[in-house]
């Protein structure tokens, strides 16, 4: 994973690579956006897939794979931040 862009304090872009379970090049963003005494934090995430990565979106769901990652990686940033 690595930082390629920062619009602070509102927008956070990344680039990620995965080698497991296969090949695959990824554009993030986190986008972050004032609400109140807080911040409300979203992320996206896309890339290019080909014909095997079609054919296993068809049998597993990479959203709930990967979106949970995702989901415990901000209940972390936001259990550190709130510490501050």
């Amino acid at each position: 994973m690595e930082i390629i862009a920062v619009d602070a304090p509102r927008r956070v872009e990344m680039s990620l690579h995965f080698d497991k379970p296969m090949k695959a090049n990824n554009d993030i963003v986190f986008l972050l956006q004032p609400q109140g005494d807080g911040t409300e934090v979203s992320w996206q995430m896309s890339g290019t897939y080909g014909f095997v990565h079609k054919a296993m979106g068809l049998i597993f769901n990479f959203d709930k794979m990967v979106g949970g990652e995702f989901d415990k990686g901000l209940a972390q940033l936001k259990s550190r931040i709130e510490v501050r």
